[in-house]
């Protein structure tokens, strides 16, 4: 829905979310439903930024490949005779043919439009019909390659060349997950979900847990937690929860014993971190658990996600057992209420009566996401990094 005579891009509008959290205003409706500002996020946020898109292992071998697609743009991920993974425009240099799909194992890629073949580090090996035409040289016509780099399992990718590294993206994030070691934990079943609301709606609620005790009210809540916020150094920003037990599971199952490496803070709760943009990440005291989120349009968004275990808990011999009745059934059944009033909020956003609201102390990262944004829509800085605990 577009607001009508009004220039979404005038940081006028926007004063009042720039305040600090106790005296500040929501995002204004279009935010979340207006076309130009959703192209917006696409062209400073989303193109300009890392952004993860998915784990290591699901492409171990040289020759493995994943088609996957960000922000409506194709890519391929390949692992090369090297063992290095690359990133390229699933894109064929003849006439723009996506090249493959799906997932698999090849040592070369035909376009399977007019033949051209690209090996696994991009290079056109091979195009069929082009004897003839002058001044043409394979060499130029490799498959277009994107910036790709790797954190703790993750893969992430930018289409901008002078974004920073992802390692200074993080920053200090490391400092707090190091004793989990993600690089070397697994996944072994992901979850997908589509749903009917805008990406900031979900990464918004990832990033508090001011909502348990309504929405998760006869599940998550039964858990009582002592939490806060910290001062973050990097393109994050992270809730810390100090509890008994797991996160991970439903009150009551069956949960794996604790990772016996954790130390500090990890050791003792869980820590729920939204990495900037589309990773949300919750290490707790048994596994870690995700969720990739990838916008479909301004009020769409695909979620993937899942649980990384380490390999100690991995060779249990009731591992699928418990995974299956305990953290899947978690996983399913949180996600899905949080679907559901996801959706229904997106549904308040676009109505024509809505107005902006106040937020509470228990919602700190939702304003620092808001002002985040804000920074690279707008293309200003923020003074705004207060930390109520």
């Amino acid at each position: 829905m577009e607001p009508s005579g009004i220039d979404v891009f005038d940081p006028a509008h926007y004063e009042k979310v720039r305040r600090p959290i106790l005296e500040a205003e929501t995002l204004p409706f279009w935010c979340y439903t207006s076309e130009p500002f959703y192209r917006r996020e696409i062209d400073r946020v989303f193109l300009r930024s890392w952004n993860t898109v998915g784990r290591a292992e699901t492409i171990p071998n040289p020759g493995d490949y994943r088609a996957v697609e960000l922000v409506g743009i194709p890519l391929l991920l390949a692992r090369g005779k090297d063992g290095m993974i690359r990133a390229f425009a699933n894109t064929c240099r003849h006439r723009g043919s996506q090249v493959v799909s799906g997932t698999g194992n090849r040592e070369t890629f035909m376009c399977p439009y007019h033949g051209w073949t690209y090996d696994l580090a991009g290079n056109l090996v091979g195009a069929r019909g082009m004897a003839n035409t002058e001044g043409f040289d394979r060499d130029d016509y490799g498959l277009v390659p994107v910036r790709l780099e790797t954190w703790n399992g993750f893969m992430f990718v930018t289409f901008a060349t002078d974004t920073m590294g992802l390692l200074d993206w993080v920053g200090d994030l490391d400092g707090h997950l190091t004793s989990y070691d993600m690089e070397e934990m697994r996944c072994v079943k992901y979850l997908e979900f589509e749903i009917a609301a805008n990406w900031k709606v979900w990464l918004e609620g990832a990033s508090e847990d001011f909502h348990v005790p309504t929405v998760h009210r006869t599940t998550l809540d039964k858990l009582k937690v002592k939490h806060w916020t910290e001062e973050t150094q990097g393109q994050y920003c992270r809730l810390v929860e100090e509890h008994e037990g797991t996160r991970a599971v439903l009150p009551g199952d069956e949960a794996f014993p604790f990772i016996p490496t954790l130390t500090g803070a990890a050791a003792r709760g869980t820590q729920y971190t939204v990495l900037y943009t589309n990773l949300s990440i919750a290490t707790t005291r048994d596994c870690a658990f995700f969720m990739e989120i990838y916008p479909l349009g301004v009020d769409r968004t695909r979620l993937r996600g899942g649980f990384l275990f380490t390999k100690e808990t991995l060779a249990r011999a009731d591992f699928d057992e418990i995974c299956t009745n305990s953290y899947y059934n978690r996983l399913d059944t949180g996600v899905r209420e949080d679907i559901h009033v996801a959706e229904s909020q997106q549904i308040g956003l676009s109505s024509r009566l809505y107005r902006p609201g106040r937020i509470s102390d228990q919602e700190p990262n939702v304003h620092y996401i808001w002002n985040w944004i804000l920074d690279h829509v707008l293309g200003t800085e923020s003074p705004i990094r207060e930390v109520v605990g």
